[in-house]
């Protein structure tokens, strides 16, 4: 497992220079203030749509199986964990105990970056958005929304020949919601898959989690691969979409 960042400890909350920040919820086992170190967000994905493509194959969506509340062995296939780690970027930053925002939120002082894993989705220091509307107990959270190419190995083959080719979706947007209130509820939210960290805090409340492509010329933009190298394009089979059609993979934990 990497080496965890040194977080800097909080003094005050962002927009709440009164109050102070709080320290995780009981049975987390964190050292630091809620909400910094490492978590595993666990997940079960929830959605698949593929209508940014016109072949259904090139756009897939790990772990590769739906959950399905009819259908038991989906609990367990369907669940997909991250593990990622929140940083303070300041001495003062959002926790739950900040007070109320617009809808649009503020600024929470606050990065999340993916674990040192080269299977994982990667990326480093993406800010946090702190959203509190008034009214809504269940509504505090963090958000992230930026771009991350997804790369996708179409199975079947979508060559004649069947030759093995890779997809890129090139203005995939991966995106967060982690819920500071809102309980989290998919079997209790205590399983664990096998790519997870177990020393990780798995995150105590709500999460959801999408990666989202819109349709348009060159999406996706799909070569043979020979020999581990990329090769020619592939544009036979593969009609451009309409921008307002998309491509999304959607997980929660609720």
């Amino acid at each position: 497992m990497s080496k965890k960042k040194t977080q800097q400890a909080a003094s005050s909350t962002v927009g709440n220079s009164g109050g102070q920040s709080t320290g995780a919820p009981s049975g987390t086992g964190s050292q630091q203030q809620f909400p910094l170190g490492e978590w595993s967000f666990v997940t079960a994905l929830r959605t698949v749509a593929t209508n940014c493509t016109s072949n259904a194959a090139t756009w897939s969506c790990y772990p590769y199986t739906v959950f399905d509340a009819s259908d038991a062995a989906t609990n367990t296939s369907s669940l997909a964990t991250f593990n990622w780690v929140i940083s303070n970027t300041s001495s003062i930053y959002a926790t739950n105990a900040t007070e109320i925002t617009n809808e649009s939120g503020i600024p929470a002082n606050l990065s999340i970056s993916s674990t040192n894993n080269p299977f994982a989705l990667s990326f480093t220091d993406v800010s946090l958005s702190y959203v509190a509307v008034a009214g809504n107990v269940s509504s505090p959270h963090y958000t992230f929304s930026f771009n991350l190419p997804k790369t996708v190995v179409p199975s079947p083959s979508v060559t004649s020949d069947n030759t093995a080719s890779q997809c890129f979706f090139n203005n995939t947007i991966l995106s967060g919601a982690l819920y500071l209130h809102a309980d989290r509820s998919f079997l209790g939210g205590d399983q664990v898959t096998s790519n997870t960290v177990l020393s990780d805090m798995k995150w105590p409340y709500a999460v959801e989690i999408s990666q989202t492509s819109a349709g348009g010329q060159g999406v996706p933009d799909c070569y043979e691969t020979v020999n581990g190298q990329t090769g020619k394009p592939i544009v036979t089979g593969l009609d451009t979409q309409p921008a307002s059609e998309e491509c999304i993979c959607q997980y929660s934990n609720y």
